[in-house]
């Protein structure tokens, strides 16, 4: 795909593949994923001026293993609009990369204050507090990803988790419950079901009468 014809197609390839084991790499895959990378940072300079086109370079730098310069785009990305959830989230999310998220929880509850219904920000908070432990606090912020975006079955399974390991049993195999029966061709959700419900043998928890 890196030397496919459209150059949507040739971007996408190149932005997946920036971080990839160059050593896996053949010369001609290397000569071709170099071109690509070129072409994508080429096409990235002409929104410089946009700070969501400058986060993409940031991440593109730090997918390429250049830490430093991926920090200062991000930096310039965050000057030139303060305001964009995309350079929040990634932003955050780069810090978390780096086992920094003393960093990245400023910026998660500023995403979080200007967008108080966004579900991504919601799940990403969640994980950076089940990452710091504060079980109670990621169950909240996971609750409200699943509710605010019911179409995202990752964010379905991961509640159901978060319940779960909580001790939260029957509502959690409610949850897996309700969600196999939207996602029923998620595996990560109905074997999640099935592990719990197999742990469960004794109990008559509803979801689990019929497995």
């Amino acid at each position: 795909m890196l030397r496919d014809s459209p150059l949507a197609i040739r971007l996408q390839a190149a932005s997946l593949l920036a971080g990839a084991d160059r050593t896996t790499l053949s010369g001609e895959q290397l000569k071709n994923l170099d071109a690509a990378l070129a072409e994508y940072q080429k096409w990235l300079a002409q929104d410089a001026d946009r700070a969501e086109a400058i986060s993409s370079l940031a991440a593109l730098q730090a997918a390429g293993g250049d830490v430093v310069a991926a920090k200062a785009s991000f930096e310039k990305a965050l000057q030139r609009d303060d305001t964009s959830l995309t350079v929040l989230l990634n932003f955050a999310d780069f810090y978390r990369a780096q086992g920094n998220d003393n960093a990245g929880e400023p910026l998660l509850k500023r995403a979080s204050a200007l967008y108080p219904d966004a579900a991504s920000v919601h799940f990403a908070l969640g994980l950076l507090r089940v990452r710091q432990k504060r079980t109670l606090e990621a169950v909240s912020e996971l609750a409200q990803a699943a509710r605010l975006s019911p179409e995202e079955s990752h964010y379905a399974y991961v509640y159901a988790v978060s319940l779960y390991t909580t001790g939260q049993t029957a509502a959690a195999l409610t949850e897996l419950d309700n969600a196999r029966m939207r996602f029923p061709a998620n595996t990560e959700i109905s074997s999640a079901l099935q592990a719990y419900c197999a742990e469960q043998r004794s109990s008559r928890i509803a979801a689990c009468s019929t497995r």
